[in-house]
């Protein structure tokens, strides 16, 4: 209905992980979009006592599963709910689910494994290893970098129970007014003595918070990726408490009280100003300059066909040409490792590259630049500096 729709949303609004990644130019509302449809389907199933078989929640997780592997971590929440519904439990509809969920992905891993040797490139999750030119060398100053940057699991190296309770508190309240919301909607079952309808959808939430800040490290990034669950936590909590048994204001009250205290007005003035906004979005780590103004000045400048060589990682993309990232190209990684000038620009031209570009003040993280002689050569003509950024033509 209306009412829960408006609380969905205003919910889903006031909660700042949702609010900062759907302010970036990344797939994660995408994901977030498909894995929404897929459990608010299953769980209006479940929830109504449907007893016909819908592929809706199939295709819509397969449609996410194809967008990125992060949501493969759904997929055991996703089979609790489906054998929780009698209709869906039959053999037949169990084998037709599974056909209309895999058939994009194998799709997407049947080519990946055709130009890669294996399906899931760069992610060698998988039996069969890539292809030998697409293997990733070991670079040991980035895998020192790698292991300097990686923090432990604290959700499950910190047993004590002080510090076991504060990165549990931590997930809790990442995941701000829909998992309230949620717990509200339980409350206003319990009032009614209805809680025999709690029991799956949350021990499918249960299940995937599990899941996550086991599989991503630390705590953080599990509470990152279960940000995929928020939508369909406020939608249900909002449906439980349809019925609630007492006036209606003293729950808008409560809702309220909630959107206030989680800053929902400084972020309904973005949201107003918004329309009137003339620059777009962008992905822009804090520690990290905006590539775009860059790239924008090559799309308007170099002739079609140009390959850029970026030696900066962490960045989105907004060219017209190709982009080779330097520490995710096989061959790329294969610079680090070249023991002469001449050893380099073989490899730089076995890429096609025209121009590389980096970051003025720290052209790589760490000391990385120091490993390649062609930077500091006279290989490397400059042409432009822009945002930051400093464009220079390889001279073969």
């Amino acid at each position: 209905g209306k009412d829960g729709l408006l609380i969905t949303v205003s919910a889903c609004m006031a909660t700042s992980m949702l609010a900062g990644w759907a302010s970036f130019s990344k797939i994660e509302m995408t994901v977030l979009f498909f894995a929404s449809i897929a459990f608010a389907s299953l769980i209006r199933d479940y929830l109504s006592g449907n007893r016909g078989f819908n592929p809706l929640p199939f295709l819509a997780l397969g449609l996410a599963l194809s967008t990125k592997l992060t949501a493969y971590i759904l997929i055991p929440s996703f089979m609790l709910l489906v054998l929780s519904i009698p209709e869906y439990r039959s053999f037949r509809n169990i084998i037709l689910g599974f056909i209309i969920l895999l058939a994009l992905p194998v799709i997407f891993a049947v080519n990946t494994m055709i130009h890669t040797g294996t399906p899931f490139y760069p992610n060698t999750i998988s039996l069969l290893p890539p292809d030998a030119a697409h293997v990733l060398p070991e670079v040991p100053e980035i895998s020192r970098l790698a292991e300097a940057n990686a923090a432990p699991n604290d959700l499950l190296v910190n047993i004590d129970p002080e510090g076991f309770i504060i990165n549990v508190s931590r997930l809790f309240r990442s995941w701000g007014l829909p998992s309230l919301l949620f717990l509200f909607g339980i409350a206003s079952l319990g009032m009614r003595r209805k809680l025999s309808l709690v029991a799956v959808p949350l021990a499918a939430v249960l299940l995937y918070a599990l899941i996550a800040v086991i599989v991503f490290n630390p705590v953080r990034w599990g509470a990152k990726y279960a940000f995929l669950m928020l939508p369909v936590l406020a939608a249900t909590g909002a449906k439980w408490t349809k019925e609630l048994n007492s006036p209606r204001i003293t729950f808008y009250g409560y809702v309220l009280l909630l959107v206030l205290s989680a800053s929902i007005i400084p972020r309904a003035k973005y949201l107003y100003a918004f329309p009137g906004m003339s620059t777009s979005l962008d992905f822009r780590p804090p520690d990290t300059v905006a590539v775009k103004p860059l790239q924008e000045w090559c799309n308007n400048n170099l002739p079609e066909g140009t390959r850029l060589l970026s030696m900066w990682k962490r960045e989105r993309y907004f060219s017209d040409h190709d982009v080779i990232v330097i520490e995710n190209h096989p061959i790329g990684r294969r610079l680090f490792l070249a023991d002469s000038i001449e050893e380099e620009m073989e490899l730089l031209d076995l890429m096609d590259i025209d121009y590389v570009y980096f970051q003025t003040s720290d052209p790589m993280p760490g000391d990385l630049e120091n490993s390649m002689s062609f930077l500091l050569s006279d290989k490397l003509e400059i042409i432009t500096e822009v945002g930051g950024f400093t464009l220079c033509r390889i001279n073969y």
